[in-house]
């Protein structure tokens, strides 16, 4: 997870104030992608109505330029797991569910803090971030995007997608989860304890693009996370008698440390073919036969989740 960083807001805004202009930047109307470690983009996020502290899974954050002069900030990420509706009008199938729901991205944030004397940006923005965003999805991650969807907390209604084509399907259901401190999501700290609260429920809108099929077919095929697993679960097997840990595996088979948690939460839960102890090492379950284990890696090779 991408968190906020913890320090005063007037040092954040002291230091967001390297991003406020951008010479190099059109003088018309532009996107520059960064971090989200970047100060601008952490004050518009803490300032943002959700509250939220971080994003997870796959994301990207760009400042709105206008004019040379920053007035807002737009970010990418992953999809929802799961909404029925939204569910039923992408004609989204299991298989795609248990692949990650990778072609679906989630205008996450999205900040204007233009002067009142600039004209209406919005509609403007949207169609500029879509464009780029399909693009730069395909080139870091290898999917071709199908659709786009957010997130609108009331009284706050999303009239600026409306304008810009998008569908309103129904509203989510307001519940979240929320792991005690010190419970993390994978590795030492995963205990796997969360638990379930109360949230506002937000309006779902969705821009259908294309089908599953013609996005996968449009797709870079880039190494996912399902090819990931099965290396992991060859390199597990042939040490089948030992807890090996996170960074062990990593260091073997040169694949990042979160995009190994991720193909390792994918094992350990989706299809439940290897072990964690409590000190977050893994190994084969010792129950499965190597065949029923083939067949789930199999089964799963295109896996791949928000990361």
């Amino acid at each position: 997870m991408a968190r906020l960083k913890q320090i005063p807001q007037e040092l954040l805004k002291q230091k967001a104030a390297e991003f406020l202009s951008d010479f190099t930047a059109s003088e018309g109307l532009s996107l520059q992608r960064t971090e989200f470690n970047n100060p601008y983009i952490q004050l518009l996020w803490r300032e943002h109505y959700v509250g939220s502290k971080g994003t997870v899974g796959r994301q990207m954050h760009y400042i709105i330029y206008y004019k040379q002069k920053a007035v807002g900030a737009i970010s990418a990420g992953s999809a929802m797991f799961a909404h029925k509706k939204r569910d039923r009008l992408l004609s989204i199938t299991k298989a795609e569910q248990k692949s990650g729901i990778r072609h679906i991205v989630n205008n996450t944030m999205f900040r204007l803090t233009r002067p009142k004397e600039h004209p209406p940006l919005a509609t403007d923005v949207l169609k500029i971030w879509k464009e780029r965003v399909k693009q730069d999805w395909l080139n870091d991650y290898g999917d071709y995007v199908r659709a786009f969807e957010t997130l609108v907390e009331p009284p706050r209604w999303g009239g600026i997608y409306k304008l810009d084509g998008w569908r309103k399907v129904g509203v989510t259901a307001g519940l979240g989860a929320r792991r005690p401190e010190g419970h993390g999501t994978a590795g030492k700290a995963s205990t796997g304890k969360r638990k379930i609260i109360r949230v506002p429920k937000k309006i779902v809108w969705i821009l259908p693009i294309c089908s599953y099929e013609d996005a996968v077919a449009k797709s870079a095929g880039k190494a996912s996370y399902g090819d990931e697993g099965k290396l992991i679960y060859e390199y597990l097997k042939n040490n089948h008698s030992s807890w090996i840990p996170v960074e062990a595996i990593c260091n073997a088979l040169k694949i990042m440390p979160e995009r190994a948690k991720v193909s390792l939460y994918l094992m350990l839960n989706h299809d439940k073919i290897i072990d964690k102890d409590v000190h977050g090492y893994f190994r084969i379950k010792q129950k499965n036969t190597d065949k029923a284990c083939q067949t789930n890696i199999t089964n799963c090779s295109d896996l791949l989740i928000p990361g």
